[in-house]
């Protein structure tokens, strides 16, 4: 069955028709198509989960990986966890239990600390088990993991919470801690440990950044919260204490230097640029004292954080411009110089007297980074069709699908290997990354049409924007239509004999339409297993209502879809959809009607 063929059984399904054709379809589709098309597991299988060989994991281990980052940014787990989780994932083992107990800890404080609805509406996080804190964590990984991602996102995803105070102990708590430390301090070096919840300790901090934005304020009021949520708003704050006026002063520069020399990539950007040559005499007699002022290391630190935010940069965010971080900005200018954008670029970038010695002009560069700026939720739902609507323009729809499965494996250098470079963070919020990659949408169709090198910025912002929209939403579907099928269509909740070869039924439940229910259980089988199949049934009770509610949710949406579109289009909006619903105050109604 191909997408268009999903969406007509979904229509009649919509419609009422309840025919055992159309059930099978769906259930082909949903139990055997979309997993190996998204990567996702189904029914999600713990163990498969971690291992980088599995032919339909990659998707799932990606959101075990985001998860296991927002939790080591905001101190639920150490770097030192985070760096043993990365060492298992490289040497293609699972975590061992000790660490997996500890993440799955460290995931039951998050839950504890917050009262995202979501996360508490079916079944509540066990207090105790490995195994039943595993199957909690696989079918709410995908709320927990968007639920965690506003608190670390600079895209202003999280609302400011009018009522915090310092020292308060919740997960926004953390996050304020996770922001501040980002912006003053390398913040995961054992040697430079931070407290977990800002505190009044961190007072000197607060007063610093409100100095350093010219802000009449010594504390962590509601306005400053508001640019600590949005690194958008936070750049243009400060340059607007910094660029007073409109004429060009010394303090209109942010100033670095690398050390060594530059890497090959580098030097052709900058002959294509032709850095070199813009106003070198005006930056001849710039003071070298400038490039150690806190101002101008804010000013580095915001640089690279918005570098880090659009898909250009993807190392520690510590205001030290390494090879890495001026690479990111010379990749970034070389997109903004295509389409008729070029005209004054090359005088962004200057390359000053002495070897490795750059000056940023920020008036043109902020010119540049406001057209990269978070879009609100319908001007993000604009652009991401936009998006489709120019590849399919393109007659690339039904190309993208196997040129993404193929080629997404690219991507894991940009990543690079965490276990041996445990700061390094790859952003993972959806608006930066919707805007960046439609500013580049030609050199994305043109790595879908034919085998163009794999560069950082818009095409790695597709690839982490395609992958992260499945992970968020296609599991969580998966699980939903598994409600489905065992609630409405007379599928039996199984539970096999432990260790049985073949596999040998232990114990059984139907329900019928009127939710009655018929059980067995088998002469054979051991207590374990019947002790198994009862935590099954709690838990499909607990929650079944927001599983159901998530399946029809993305059937009603998909019998309403009727533009044609490919397999990888379709999982992008059944994210979308599933997103919409968990982000609603009131939710979808579990109806078909």
């Amino acid at each position: 069955m191909d997408p268009r063929a999903f969406t007509e059984a979904c229509k009649r399904l919509g419609s009422g028709e309840f025919d055992p054709e159309t059930v099978e379809q769906l259930r082909i589709v949903v139990e055997e198509r979309m997993p190996v098309r998204y990567a996702v597991p189904f029914p999600p299988d713990v163990q498969a989960t971690f291992y980088r060989s599995g032919s339909n994991t990659r998707t799932r281990r990606g959101q075990w990986h985001e998860l296991v980052q927002h939790l080591t940014d905001l101190t639920y787990l150490t770097a030192d966890e985070f760096q043993q989780w990365h060492q298992a994932r490289a040497a293609d083992l699972p975590p061992t239990g000790e660490l997996m107990d500890r993440v799955l800890a460290a995931l039951g404080a998050f839950v504890a600390e917050d009262a995202f609805a979501p996360l508490h509406r079916g079944c509540p996080y066990p207090a105790a088990g490995r195994q039943a804190r595993l199957d909690w964590a696989e079918e709410y990984l995908t709320p927990a993991v968007d639920r965690l991602s506003t608190f670390t996102s600079f895209d202003g995803e999280l609302a400011v919470n009018a009522g915090y105070r310092l020292g308060d102990r919740s997960v926004y708590g953390r996050s304020m801690a996770f922001r501040m430390y980002t912006l003053f301090t390398y913040v995961y070096a054992d040697q430079h440990r931070r407290d977990v919840y800002l505190d009044e300790s961190d007072r000197p901090l607060i007063i610093k950044l409100n100095r350093l934005l010219a802000r009449d304020r010594s504390g962590l009021d509601e306005g400053l919260q508001g640019l600590l949520l949005n690194a958008g708003a936070l750049l243009e704050a400060f340059w607007r204490a910094r660029l007073p006026t409109g004429t060009d002063g010394e303090n209109t520069y942010i100033l670095y230097r690398i050390t060594g020399p530059p890497s090959p990539d580098s030097l052709a950007l900058e002959e294509a640029l032709r850095t070199e040559l813009a106003n070198r005499r005006q930056l001849r007699e710039l003071p070298e004292i400038l490039e150690y002022t806190g101002g101008n290391d804010f000013a580095r630190r915001l640089l690279q954080l918005t570098l880090w935010r659009i898909g250009y940069y993807d190392g520690a965010l510590d205001s030290d411009f390494g090879p890495r971080t001026h690479e990111a900005l010379l990749r970034f200018l070389e997109q903004e110089s295509e389409g008729g954008r070029r005209r004054k670029i090359a005088k962004i970038l200057v390359r000053r007297e002495g070897e490795g010695a750059y000056a940023v002009k920020l008036r043109p560069l902020g010119k540049r980074l406001r057209d990269y700026a978070p879009p609100d939720k319908q001007e993000a739902r604009n652009l991401e069709d936009d998006i489709w609507k120019r590849i399919a323009e393109a007659r690339q729809i039904d190309t993208v699908d196997q040129t993404f499965a193929e080629r997404q494996q690219e991507a894991t250098e940009a990543y690079g290997a965490p276990q041996r470079h445990p700061f390094r963070r790859v952003y993972f919020a959806v608006g930066s990354l919707l805007r960046a990659a439609l500013r580049g949408i030609a050199r994305i169709i043109d790595w879908i049409r034919r085998a163009v090198s794999f560069t950082l910025g818009a095409i790695f912002d597709f690839i982490k924007l395609v992958a992260k929209r499945l992970r968020e939403g296609v599991g969580l579907f998966f699980t939903g239509m598994r409600f489905f099928a065992n609630f409405f269509l007379g599928r039996p909740v199984v539970t096999p004999e432990p260790g049985s070869t073949p596999v040998t039924v232990a114990a059984l439940t139907r329900f019928g339409l009127d939710f009655d229910t018929v059980n067995y259980v088998a002469d054979s089988a051991g207590a374990e297993a019947v002790r198994d199949h009862g935590r099954l049934l709690r838990r499909l009770a607990a929650g079944a209502e927001f599983f159901l509610t998530v399946a029809i949710t993305v059937v009603r949406a998909a019998a309403a879809w009727g533009t044609p579109l490919g397999w990888i289009h379709l999982g992008v909006l059944i994210a979308r959809w599933v997103l919409d619903m968990l982000r609603s105050p009131q939710g979808a109604k579990v109806s078909l009607a």
